[in-house]
């Protein structure tokens, strides 16, 4: 999925309980899925619980903890709460990724992910050649200096 609108576009066809890993300023993409549907996994954070609340998910439902999770307790997760999709973000290895799509492998959860934004800066190689090209320019131009005095 490209984003998190898509992915509640497609759940919105599918039943089951859903187990939200996107974060809690993600919750409105999601507002069409009926809210009993929705497990949420936030950050216990007040901003996070008001936004849950804000969105009609109940206490029940949200799930307040501080990662990063390991596959074990993400499919102990999967299990207490009896979900059949999980949406989660490719945060790559640091936001956990791999640890819960085996714990989808493992439980019989379908993940549902949203791809990475496309990346639009400059590579490492680009930004070094730039500064080298400007160090060079800058060095050029107080040579210049030196001998216009």
């Amino acid at each position: 999925m490209d984003s998190a609108d898509s992915a509640a576009a497609y759940l919105e066809k599918t039943e089951g309980r859903i187990l939200l890993t996107t974060g809690s300023k993600e919750l409105n993409a999601f507002a069409k899925i009926p809210v009993e549907r929705l497990y949420v996994r936030v950050l216990p954070t007040a901003e996070s619980i008001a936004l849950c609340e804000r969105a009609g998910i109940s206490y029940r439902n949200t799930i307040a903890m501080v990662g990063p999770f390991t596959r074990e307790m993400n499919a102990a997760t999967m299990r207490q709460y009896k979900i059949a999709w999980m949406v989660t973000k490719d945060s790559g290895k640091t936001g956990g990724f791999d640890e819960k799509l085996e714990a989808c492998r493992k439980t019989g959860v379908r993940p549902v992910v949203i791809a990475r934004p496309r990346e639009s800066g400059l590579s490492m190689e680009e930004v070094l050649a730039l500064i080298e090209k400007r160090s060079d320019e800058e060095l050029s131009e107080e040579k210049g200096d030196i001998w216009k005095n």
